[in-house]
């Protein structure tokens, strides 16, 4: 897997060599669909049930995507950021163990954007996708960096998944025209255990508490299966 993990933030790296400028041209900005590319070339390479060879063709087409991606705009400047992020000199670390944190809201994530999926086929949620993309920018500050960081940056990702994860849901219960009483109700009670949760980690009991709940409600309103 560690293998799969460096080729994959190789082409992260040189993604953000353009990224972090294109943010600021009114042409091009950020690209989301290369962003949903990352994602499910990450959900690929993650799961223990897909085969070699699979993981193989993701990280060629991802980095085909990027090739193309990376012709577009100034290229010589982008060649610039890239030398800057130093990502050529960077040596990867065997921190691969710290990964195990990140299953559990990884997967609470591909849940919501499934659920997201149902009701909105080939539609990209792009707020979601900027909360993956901030959770790949501290795996990859972590992946070059020491151990310790590397685990403070595991459990920050996971942060951005479980926001990520919440947004999908949010946006699907703002999308039902009204909500009865008893759903309005339900909706005080979240929100109420969702103060109470500001500034406790992920892994806290009200944190899932508030994913499950938010789930089961947009569930409930869209009848989602």
């Amino acid at each position: 897997m560690q293998q799969y993990f460096a080729d994959f933030f190789t082409q992260y790296c040189r993604f953000i060599s353009k990224d972090l400028l294109a943010t600021f041209d009114k042409r091009l900005g950020r690209n989301t669909k290369v962003i949903n590319t990352f994602y499910k070339v990450f959900f690929i390479i993650t799961k223990k049930d897909v085969d070699n060879s699979h993981k193989d063709q993701a990280i060629r087409a991802l980095t085909e995507q990027i090739d193309s991606y990376m012709t577009d705009g100034d290229t010589s400047i982008y060649a610039e950021m890239y030398d800057a992020l130093g990502c050529t000199n960077k040596q990867h670390i065997n921190g691969i163990s710290y990964f195990g944190h990140l299953f559990r809201p990884l997967n609470d994530f591909n849940e919501a954007v499934s659920d997201y999926n149902k009701l909105y086929e080939n539609h990209i949620f792009k707020q979601g996708l900027i909360e993956f993309n901030n959770a790949l920018s501290h795996l990859f500050a972590g992946f070059f960096a020491s151990e310790t960081n590397f685990e403070k940056n595991v459990k920050k990702a996971c942060t951005h998944l479980h926001r990520g994860s919440l947004d999908y849901y949010k946006t699907i219960i703002k999308d039902k025209e009204s909500l009865t009483h008893q759903q309005k109700q339900e909706l005080i009670k979240i929100r109420d255990l969702e103060i109470q949760s500001i500034g406790l980690e992920v892994n806290n009991t009200n944190k899932d508490e508030i994913l499950i709940a938010y789930r089961d409600l947009a569930r409930d309103l869209h009848k989602i299966q």
